[in-house]
Order: structure tokens, then C-alpha cells, then sequence
């Protein structure tokens, strides 16, 4: 009768976990180009990335003014992780305008524009 010997070798497994991150600059969504409301309507834009990497910053701008740095009772801006909504509660007619939504971070940036145009209430 043979015998034969068998010999188990400890295994080592070894678990890695690769983690990939993108990284890549701020693409927002298109705004509608122009906007024409009556006095006295409220007005809202809402800004969306598309795509980009966090954190995002967003500011909004008028006519090439930046309107964050701007108080103004009658605007409204909220700004979330991944979009941003600019409101006006009852527009006039001096808040016709370029309005325009910026968003950054640190690999890039982008920004879309829509026009407002405020039409005046008329006098029969």
C-alpha cells in the first residue's frame, strides 16, 4: 500500500479597491434663449450642470453685473450642489435685461445667458 502525502500551501488573498474619480470642468444645460413676461409676473430661471466635478460654484449676473454681490429685494438666488434658481417675484420693466448663470470649479467653467424682456401694461 502507498501512502502519499499531501501538502496544503496557505493562501493569501489580497482584496484591492481602485477608486476612479473623473474629473472634469462644468457643462451646464442651455437656458431658454428669451423671455418675454408682463409687468408685475414673477420670473425664474434654474441653472443645471449637465456634467463637472464638485464642489460648483454658481453666480448670477445682469447685463455683465454680478447680481450675488448685489442686494436686491426683489431677487432671489439659491444655490444647491448641482444647480442654482434666480427668481424675480414681480418684475418691472428695468428688469429687462441679459441675464446669465456662471458655474465653476477647480478644472473649469461655463456659463449660459437668456434675455428677459418685461412688456409694460397698457392704458385703454
Amino acid at each position: 500500500m502507498q501512502r502519499y502525502l499531501l501538502l496544503i500551501e496557505k493562501l493569501e488573498i489580497f482584496c484591492v479597491s481602485i477608486e476612479i474619480y473623473l474629473i472634469e470642468s462644468p457643462k451646464l444645460l442651455s437656458l431658454p434663449p428669451q423671455n418675454i413676461v408682463s409687468e408685475g409676473v414673477s420670473f425664474r430661471l434654474f441653472c443645471s450642470v449637465q456634467s463637472g466635478s464638485k464642489p460648483l460654484f454658481f453666480q448670477w449676473l445682469k447685463n455683465g453685473l454680478i447680481l450675488n454681490k448685489v442686494p436686491h429685494n426683489s431677487y432671489k438666488i439659491e444655490n444647491f450642489s448641482d444647480h442654482s434658481s434666480f427668481l424675480v417675484e414681480k418684475v418691472i420693466r428695468s428688469d429687462s435685461g441679459n441675464y446669465s448663470c456662471d458655474v465653476r470649479n477647480s478644472f473649469g467653467s461655463d456659463s449660459q445667458s437668456a434675455i428677459l424682456i418685461v412688456k409694460g401694461l397698457t392704458i385703454k
